[in-house]
Order: structure tokens, then sequence, then C-alpha cells
């Protein structure tokens, strides 16, 4: 069995890379493209922002006062059919899915 050998076996250049024995290759390593703080700051979604409706985790009067505050735009209707779903899905309460 080969030892591994200890950290004071190598030697690094003058910015902490290790420089392999003479004789020996240098493995290759691809550049590495280094994202600008434009390009790595991103905007959250919003189901990011802010943790979705959960409406197992509520009272049935609570689920329905969350729903009936949503709004009729385009983004209300899709949380309405979301949490709907959830529901379905979940504990199916006759009073929130009205089957």
């Amino acid at each position: 069995m080969s030892e591994v050998p200890g950290p004071s076996q190598f030697a690094t250049d003058g910015d902490g890379n290790v420089v392999p024995p003479a004789g020996q290759p240098v493995a290759e390593r691809p550049e590495q493209p280094v994202p600008s703080t434009e390009e790595s700051v991103t905007e959250p979604a919003p189901e990011d922002a802010e943790e979705q409706f959960d409406p197992a985790a509520h009272n049935a009067a609570d689920v329905q006062a969350y729903l009936d505050g949503l709004g009729d735009d385009e983004e209300g209707r899709a949380e309405r059919q979301r949490v709907m779903d959830a529901e379905r899905s979940g504990k199916a309460r006759k009073g929130i899915v009205g089957e």
C-alpha cells in the first residue's frame, strides 16, 4: 500500500497552487467563467419571495377567508386554482371544495 504524501511534500508557487514534482505532467483545468455581479443577482420567483399558503395548515374558515381575499385578476385566479387543487388532493373539506 502506498503512502499518501503529506502537505509538506508538495511544493507551491507564490499563489499557493501546488506544483507537481519535476517530470510529472501538469493537469490542465478548464477556465471557469466568473459571473459578474449583475449576472449573479437574480430576483426571487414569487413563490420564493414568501411561503405559499397551505390550506392543510389552516382551518376551513381561514382557507375560505384567504380565497375570498384573492383578486379576480390572472394572478388571483391562478392562486385560487392552486389552493383549491391542494385542498382537493389533501383534506377535501366540503365547506371549501363544495362537493
